[in-house]
């Protein structure tokens, strides 16, 4: 069992040593390294050679984490040993040569326990729910607290230190600030109340267990022990029930937000299937979207009854805001969903699960998705450091994969933003990207590590652009563009992927796509607060230094000279038109930091967000800001950066008994030293 204190760190806290991987790979790629999307190796970090062949295929990494930039620029000084994360308390140990981590070794290593405790924005919003990499379905436990669960602490549905459990529900986000979803939740009790859409029971924590693709606890008030496993769009469930039987309580129309839906239900023998028109909040902002279900029992039940407005009554069918059915089973044993869903039809719900599921057993599906997980995880082998920083290292690289969510189904169909049937003719269309997140690192590292998924993200962007909005979404989410937050980052994600030389883009469309998101409504594009940015709104009053990275016609400039060379023209020197240096006069005078470096913003108050003119983050945050340009940054040396890593990371106390939330070191200092 993971100890309490790495179960309630926060993904930043939880991940330094992966975010130390990321971050020199980017000051590389940046200082020069043009990547490709060829076949190679696994990125490997530590000194031990690769002799196990344990590395998958198909992988381009191009960053050269222990050499000169390919450009002959002045060195980074970062290396793999550099790399390497310790602990304070382990700073002086000494080093042992250890063997890379294996694939399989890797897939032991991860928790996924860890980010899922926590308070406000100490919470991590992870998830032990059981899924593949980028699955549709997610299935796990909604928590509770005796029916209490606001939605800031159950943002995936879960949290690590609720006693109770909702039920197991088949779709949700990970990681994101915003709580929606939770669709299709099944309960196993020994008998339903009057009010079984609001029932729950006790967990049995000492017995929850999570690997990647697989989740089992127990229910100690209903006798039944719980097991979950899933493919891409389809699942198993299997309750195993004391002698005396039980009853699952299925609802189509949970969520995790409380939400009331309209769903249908009907039970005919061993087979369930139905449908949930769902607008719950977040992730239906812009359009709503119909859930198609299809289950079939492993025992026919011996008792059915359902639910509605009205309450549990008998009869096979229920429909409306609320509705629901108990199937009841007489003696012991294990009783077996499999679980099949669509955003397209009924029958791709069933086809869904009869195409992945079949006649495979529990055990053959749950290997399945640990095969899946370990193809992707054994990408990147690591040497040396403690068990307790491989936990880390390998559970921010599971938790890395788990969005964007694929959403064409195995027929390669799929619905649009515009709500229509589409078919993908090439690789996958995938929602879920929370590009103001995941534009700095995430999608860098899919550049270098599976060019494959990087590429799905951009024409996934593209075909939401053509069939919905008009325009590159901000931050799409199952049919729609969610509109949240500010800036447009998608920008980035195209003009870095350009960089590093992602193949398979229509770049002449992309620029196109994104000049006319750009030079189109500026609510829309994300510079409502701003428009277009210039010196005279530099003020404290404005979220400007957010804008100051993401405006769509700064970072636009990083796209054109590639797009003109793919043209066959060339490239002008310097590269980059008037409005791609417009950040630049951002530069402040209170950047200059106290011991004279360039590059730190003074923090005069870490608040849980940040100050003005900042937007979602300290000064201490956006001090890392100019790494996608190492000129303009101090960030020059492997020194440099990890003592600045250090600052950021070891300075933040969210998550610890007895801390403020999200406070930096320094600040706790001074107020100890003014005591």
């Amino acid at each position: 069992m993971t100890p309490q204190p790495l179960r309630n760190a926060t993904l930043a806290r939880s991940t330094k040593a992966a975010a130390r991987l990321v971050l020199a790979a980017s000051l590389l790629t940046a200082c020069g390294g043009d990547g490709g999307s060829g076949d190679g190796d696994a990125a490997e970090v530590g000194d031990a050679p690769d002799t196990t062949g344990d590395s998958a295929g198909d992988v381009s990494v191009d960053a050269e984490l222990d050499g000169e930039p390919s450009d002959g620029s002045a060195s980074t000084d970062v290396t793999p040993d550099a790399i390497a994360d310790a602990d304070t308390d382990a700073d002086t140990r000494p080093y042992v040569e250890q063997p890379l981590v294996t694939a399989d070794e890797a897939l032991d290593l991860v928790d996924p326990f860890i980010g899922s405790g926590g308070v406000a924005f100490g919470y991590a919003s992870l998830t032990p729910a059981a899924q593949r990499p980028s699955g549709f379905v997610k299935l796990g436990p909604d928590t509770t607290n005796n029916g209490f669960h606001a939605a800031q602490n159950h943002f995936s549905g879960y949290l690590f230190d609720d006693p109770q459990v909702r039920g197991f529900s088949h779709v949700r986000l990970v990681g994101t600030g915003a709580a929606d979803l939770g669709n299709l939740r099944i309960l196993p009790v020994r008998a339903a109340n009057d009010s079984p859409w609001r029932q729950f029971t006790r967990l049995d924590k000492a017995t929850e267990v999570a690997h990647p693709g697989y989740y089992a606890v127990t229910l100690p008030d209903e006798g039944v022990s719980v097991e979950l496993t899933t493919a891409m769009f389809s699942a198993i469930h299997r309750y195993t029930f004391a002698a005396d039987g039980g009853e699952l309580l299925i609802d189509p129309a949970s969520s995790i937000t409380d939400a009331d839906p309209q769903a249908t239900i009907t039970v005919d023998g061993d087979h369930v299937t139905g449908s949930v028109d769902f607008a719950g909040g977040f992730a239906t902002r812009g359009r709503r979207f119909t859930l198609y279900y299809d289950i079939v029992a492993s025992v026919a039940p011996a008792d059915v009854r359902v639910w509605n407005s009205d309450g549990v009554v008998e009869g096979g069918s229920a429909d409306g805001p609320r509705a629901g059915a108990v199937l009841g089973f007489d003696g012991g044993g294990p009783v077996e969903l499999r679980v099949g869903l669509s955003l397209v039809d009924a029958a791709g719900a069933a086809a869904n699960r009869e195409a992945e599921l079949g006649e495979l057993t529990f055990e053959q599906v749950r290997e399945g998705a640990a095969g899946a997980w370990r193809e992707k995880l054994g990408r990147v082998r690591v040497g040396g450091g403690t068990e307790r920083e491989r936990t880390m290292f390998y559970t921010a690289l599971y938790n890395a994969y788990r969005m964007p969510t694929r959403l064409d189904e195995l027929d390669g169909r799929y619905r649009g933003h515009d709500g229509e049937v589409h078919t993908i003719d090439q690789g996958h269309y995938v929602s879920d990207l929370s590009l103001w997140d995941t534009y700095r690192t995430l999608h860098p590292w899919y550049s270098l590590t599976d060019p494959d998924l990087q590429r799905d993200c951009l024409r996934s962007l593209l075909l939401m652009a053509e069939q919905g909005e008009g325009r590159v979404p901000r931050w799409p989410s199952m049919l729609n563009d969610t509109g949240s937050m500010i800036g447009s980052s998608a920008d980035i994600v195209f003009g870095d992927a350009a960089a590093k030389g992602i193949d398979g883009i229509d770049w002449n469309a992309a620029y196109t796509t994104l000049r006319r998101s750009a030079e189109g409504d500026s609510v829309a594009a994300g510079r409502d607060n701003c428009g277009r940015l210039h010196p005279a709104q530099l003020s404290p009053r404005r979220p400007v230094w957010f804008f100051g990275v993401e405006d769509r016609r700064i970072r636009l400039g990083r796209l054109r000279p590639r797009v003109r060379s793919r043209r066959g023209g060339t490239e002008r020197p310097g590269g980059r038109p008037r409005e791609a240096r417009r950040y630049t006069q951002l530069d402040h005078p209170a950047s200059v930091s106290a011991d004279g470096e360039q590059g730190w913003w003074q923090p005069t108050q870490p608040g849980l967000h940040g100050q003005q003119p900042l937007h979602r983050g300290s000064a201490w945050h956006w001090s890392f800001a100019y790494l996608p340009d190492p000129r303009r940054c101090s960030v020059q040396s492997a020194e440099r950066i990890h003592r600045m890593l250090d600052e950021l990371f070891e300075g933040l106390v969210t998550g610890r008994p007895g801390r403020p939330n999200n406070a930096l070191r320094p600040a706790l200092l001074a107020r100890q030293q003014s005591r």
